[in-house]
């Protein structure tokens, strides 16, 4: 046991619930005070009958409505997401057929809705980095590079290695905030199904070759999986301007500012365990094949055959149904799950490599990390820091004992204050699993593997959000949802 202390623990706060007061966002003091309002005019008033009357059949189940809370979301969040979901599946908006025939803007990443009308890819121009593209987003005016990787072990590996790779890990979170202009990093851990043709090429040896055939007649193992990461890395072009016209503006400019910024990402990749000797910057070609093979994962056969490369006048997907908390694809049914809550009680490093590693079903783990520039941090951090003094002044003056997650939050903001004092950087977090497979109810299977294999995570099913966040697990650059 000793061995293990090496390997670095931590915990996380839950996710900060700061508002104007109390915790509460504008939209629920308005319903408070909506539900508040009414009473204390008929009390001012010399109403005192009426305005008890009023408070059990108004004021009450209002103010509850407004300030309440189920499972750390409020009940205002809730209904205005359902809400929403509702009218735009009156308004149609919840399905879409592609059409096959129809003509396709070259460069554009044709998948529906406002993420399609607005990302297409560029081709990288001046670089050492041959037939690699970058995806432009024209409405957040940034340009995103997406990076194909391997990984070595992670359970297999020696303590040591772990710590290594863990404190390596921390160093280059940290060095993001520093590195001028980079916005988002997405790393998207897939597993896919592939196909066994590679296997069967012949020099293995028979005995190798017997024992795999027999592993492969098992129902649950029929089907070969592969693993590999993308790393999609996001760059301003607003914060980087002047360095887009030193080196010749346009495209030029923004290729050779996103050539140096994936050099100094790719520094840190090896002593964070990746494998960088092998690492690819997808085409074209190959961002359109990464987003077939998330909207159809059985297309990983034919696709492999091509070097993951789909044709420009192939489509993403044909129809895209979205229901209430799963999508249905042309041959898959997906759901997308937000880790809402991270383990609030110390877990080592690489506590979700079973995850990530293992499951014999298609699925996604996507990690956004977003580097806050000091003084933003600083800001931040003020804000959380009064959220959370006012919470705790409110407990104390009704009696109440802080909560497990109140005293894990004020961990945690007195850790990040520390890291202020000494020069470093923020970076905010989110995590996602997408799940896919062929019906409902192997769907359920493997949502029920996922829940087994995140520790004390909790997970969101987002009911009513699930294109919104199905979108996350694509190699686009695309941040988390607010």
């Amino acid at each position: 046991m000793a061995e293990q202390s090496v390997v670095p623990v931590a915990s996380f706060a839950p996710l900060s619930r700061s508002g104007v007061v109390a915790g509460l966002s504008w939209a629920q003091m308005v319903i408070v005070a909506a539900g508040v309002a009414p009473t204390a005019v008929r009390f001012m008033g010399g109403d005192l009958p009426g305005g008890l009357l009023q408070t059990l059949w108004w004021s009450l189940p209002v103010v509850i409505f407004g300030a309440g809370s189920w499972a750390g979301r409020s009940y205002v969040s809730r209904v205005a997401t359902l809400g929403v979901f509702m009218l735009r599946r009156r308004l149609g908006q919840t399905r879409a057929v592609i059409d096959p025939m129809a003509s396709r803007e070259l460069g554009r990443i044709n998948v529906p809705g406002a993420v399609g009308e607005r990302v297409k890819t560029l081709s990288l121009v001046g670089t050492r980095f041959a037939g690699a593209a970058f995806l432009w987003d024209r409405a957040a005016g940034t340009a995103t590079a997406v990076l194909r990787v391997a990984t070595h072990g992670w359970m297999l590996a020696d303590p040591a290695v772990k710590a290594s790779r863990a404190r390596a890990f921390d160093e280059m979170c940290r060095a993001l905030a520093d590195l001028a202009g980079v916005v988002r990093v997405v790393s998207h851990a897939r597993t896919f199904p592939g196909s066994r043709a590679e296997l069967d090429r012949p020099g293995i040896g028979s005995w190798v070759d017997d024992e795999y055939a027999e592993l492969l007649e098992h129902p649950t193992l029929g089907e070969v999986l592969h693993r590999d990461v993308l790393i999609a890395v996001t760059v301003s072009k607003e914060k980087v301007r002047g360095e887009i016209r030193a080196a010749g503006g346009g495209r030029a400019g923004m290729s050779a500012v996103l050539a140096d910024r994936i050099a100094s990402m790719l520094a840190y990749l090896p002593a964070c365990g990746v494998r960088t000797e092998g690492a690819a910057w997808l085409s074209e070609a190959q961002i359109r094949g990464a987003v077939r093979l998330a909207f159809d994962p059985q297309a990983a056969s034919w696709l492999a055959e091509l070097d993951g490369c789909l044709p420009q006048d192939a489509v993403l997907t044909g129809v895209v149904d979205e229901k209430l908390d799963h999508l249905v694809t042309d041959s898959a049914v997906h759901k997308t799950l937000w880790i809402e809550r991270w383990p609030s009680t110390e877990v080592p490093a690489g506590y979700l490599s079973e995850l990530l590693g293992g499951g014999l079903f298609p699925h996604v783990v996507t990690q956004v990390w977003e580097p806050v520039p000091i003084h933003k941090a600083e800001v931040r951090l003020r804000r959380a820091e009064s959220s959370h003094s006012s919470v705790a002044r409110i407990s104390e003056k009704i009696g109440r004992a802080t909560t497990s997650d109140h005293d894990a939050e004020a961990r945690e903001l007195a850790q990040r204050r520390q890291e202020l004092s000494l020069g470093f950087g923020d970076t905010k977090y989110a995590g996602y699993v997408t799940v896919s497979a062929p019906d409902l109810a192997k769907l359920k299977e493997a949502i029920g593997y996922v829940n087994t294999h995140t520790g004390e995570a909790r997970l969101n099913a987002l009911r009513g959000q699930q294109f919104a966040s199905f979108i996350t697990s694509l190699p686009l650059g695309i941040g988390p949802r607010a």
